[in-house]
C-alpha cells in the first residue's frame, strides 16, 4: 500500500466522512478500518453491496439502524458468570429490537441481494426483549413488576416509609418550638426532624448528624427508630432481590450470547454497507469497472 499516494488521494478525508454517516460505534469503526485492496473479488463484493445499499436508500429510505451499540463486552462478562447492570440491558434490549426492525423490512420490502441475505440470518428474540423491557425501568432502576417479590417489598418500603412520616409529622406539629424548621428530612437513610441544640432534651432520640454552626441536630426520634430499621431491613431484602434478578437475566444474555454476538456482527456490517451507499449518493459516485 503505498501511503503517500494515499494521503495525496486524500483517502483518510474520505474514509473519515463514510465513518461520520455509519449510525453506530461497531459500523464506524468497520468504516475506519477499511483499505483499498487488490484482491478483485473482495472489491467487487465490496462494489455490489455499495450498489444494493444505493438501491435501498432510492427505492426504500434508509434502513432502521439506531440502537446498534457495542454489546460484546457485556456478552462475554455475563458468558462469564458476571452479574450484568441496568445499562447493559438496555444496550442488549435496543440491539434486539433493531434487529426485529430490520427483519420487518426484509418481509416488507422487495427482496435486495447481498442486503436481503444478511437481514435473513438476523434472529429476533422478542420474548426476550419484551422481559428486559418489562424489568429494567431506566439507567438504575429496575420496574416494580420485574418480579411478584420485588412488587412485595416495595409496596411494603412505601408503607413503612409512610408510617415513619406520619409519625414524624406529628412530632413536627406537637413540638414545633423545639424545631429549628417544621419539617421531616433525612440523614443517610434515616428520616430525621432538625431539632434546636438548647431544646435537645424534649425530643429524646439518636443524633445522626449537626448543623455547621451547631445550633441544629438532626434526631431520629425514638418512636421511629424500630420502624426506620424496619425500613432499612426492607431495601437490604430489596437490593437482594434486585441482585437475583439482574444475575437471572444475565444468565439468559450468557445462553443467547452466540446468537447476540451473531447479531451485533450482521448489524455492524449493514450499518457499513448503507453509510457506503450514502456516501457513494452524496458524492454522485460511479461504480468504476474493474479489470
Amino acid at each position: 500500500m503505498n501511503h503517500r499516494a494515499l494521503r495525496i488521494l486524500e483517502y483518510d478525508k474520505i474514509i473519515h466522512e463514510l465513518a461520520a454517516l455509519a449510525h453506530s460505534e461497531p459500523g464506524r469503526q468497520l468504516c475506519l478500518a477499511l483499505e483499498p485492496s487488490s484482491d478483485m473479488e473482495a472489491v467487487t463484493r465490496l462494489q455490489e453491496e455499495t450498489d444494493d445499499a444505493v438501491k435501498v436508500i432510492l427505492e426504500h429510505g434508509l434502513l432502521p439502524l439506531g440502537g446498534i451499540s457495542d454489546i460484546r463486552a457485556a456478552v462475554s462478562r455475563a458468558a462469564a458468570g458476571s452479574q450484568l447492570n441496568c445499562p447493559d440491558f438496555l444496550r442488549i434490549g435496543a440491539l434486539l429490537r433493531t434487529v426485529d426492525r430490520l427483519r420487518g423490512r426484509l418481509s416488507a420490502d422487495p427482496p435486495v441481494r447481498v442486503l436481503d441475505r444478511m437481514i435473513s440470518q438476523l434472529q429476533p428474540d422478542n420474548a426476550f426483549a419484551a422481559r428486559i423491557d418489562d424489568t429494567i425501568a431506566g439507567e438504575d432502576e429496575l420496574h416494580d413488576r420485574a418480579s411478584p417479590q420485588l412488587m412485595n417489598l416495595r409496596r411494603r418500603i412505601r408503607e413503612a416509609q409512610n408510617d415513619v412520616k406520619e409519625s414524624l409529622n406529628r412530632i413536627v406539629r406537637s413540638q414545633g418550638r423545639a424545631l429549628q424548621e417544621q419539617l421531616v428530612t433525612m440523614r443517610g437513610d434515616r428520616y430525621v426532624v432538625p431539632v434546636k441544640a438548647e431544646y435537645r432534651g424534649e425530643i429524646p432520640g439518636l443524633v445522626h448528624d449537626t448543623s455547621s454552626s451547631g445550633a441544629t441536630l438532626f434526631v431520629e426520634p425514638l418512636p421511629v427508630v424500630a420502624l426506620n430499621n424496619k425500613i432499612r431491613e426492607l431495601m437490604s431484602l430489596e437490593r437482594e432481590e434486585i441482585d437475583r434478578i439482574l444475575l437471572e437475566l444475565s444468565d439468559c444474555v450468557a445462553g443467547r450470547a452466540d446468537l447476540l454476538r451473531n447479531d451485533l456482527a450482521l448489524c455492524a456490517r449493514i450499518d457499513f454497507i448503507m453509510a457506503r451507499g450514502r456516501l457513494a449518493l452524496e458524492m454522485r459516485a460511479m461504480r468504476p469497472q474493474l479489470n
